[in-house]
């Protein structure tokens, strides 16, 4: 049986507003004009090389939860410092930030597939020697990132919960090309937020979504999803896609 391999990339440089793109490439050399104190400079990268473990988890514990926050972590070996937020002459200063996009993809059999896509949260040194040193660095998916805007001072018309999706998102500069919203049945009423009220962007996400009695969650490949409450008996969803079996097909 073919087992996949798996490799991790980083999107050095992105924006959190920006849709990011991997791709391979070592990071430049020490001395390099890329590798100068201060150079602002974009990076994608493969970091696999650096990776001594990692995990993800997202999804639900039951089918009638809510989808929460995707989490996952990294321990990296940084005995170059390549991934030190305050070594000025390593190849990925000064992008060495939090928010940078962290993705994994597994290759199996030749085909390629993203199992998780997510962002640093922060860039901690846990273990430092004379000539080793690692790093412990934790990921969320964008829900964290959608916790941290306020949607106070904005109205929304009424209009179908997809659009309310699709609006809020607009609220919090979700990148277009990572956004799959499906139309919606449900007609929400209007929503006013005064300047100082505390609702997040995920929360109105998830009311509008409660209220579809649909889904909203990020998935593997970083993308912002909304079924609504049709999804489940429309194409594809509405088609067996595989078929498992203990016969041995010849």
């Amino acid at each position: 049986m073919a087992h996949p391999s798996f490799n991790v990339y980083a999107s050095f440089g992105t924006e959190a507003t920006e849709a990011p793109v991997y791709a391979l490439g070592d990071p430049p050399p020490r001395g390099s004009p890329g590798a100068e104190p201060g150079a602002a400079v974009a990076v994608d990268s493969v970091i696999s090389q650096y990776v001594r473990s990692a995990s993800y988890r997202r999804g639900r514990q039951h089918q009638l939860n809510r989808i929460e926050a995707g989490t996952g972590s990294f321990k990296i070996n940084d005995k170059l410092r390549y991934f030190d937020p305050d070594n000025t002459y390593g190849p990925y200063y000064p992008e060495v930030l939090p928010l940078v996009p962290i993705q994994t993809r597994a290759v199996l059999v030749g085909q390629t597939y993203t199992v998780m896509s997510q962002y640093v949260d922060r860039w901690p040194r846990v273990r430092m020697g004379r000539t080793y040193a690692e790093r412990d660095i934790t990921t969320a998916d964008g829900f964290e990132a959608l916790s941290h805007v306020g949607v106070g001072g904005n109205n929304y018309v009424s209009q179908l919960s997809g659009a309310r999706v699709t609006a809020l998102l607009l609220t919090a500069v979700w990148p277009t090309a990572l956004q799959e919203i499906a139309a919606g049945q449900e007609l929400l009423l209007p929503a006013e937020y005064t300047t100082t009220d505390a609702t997040t962007a995920l929360s109105a996400i998830q009311e509008a979504a409660s209220t579809e009695n649909g889904l909203f969650f990020i998935n593997g490949a970083g993308k912002a999803i909304f079924l609504d409450r049709r999804t489940w008996i429309s194409p594809p969803y509405s088609t067996s896609q595989a078929t498992f079996t203990d016969i041995v097909l010849a």
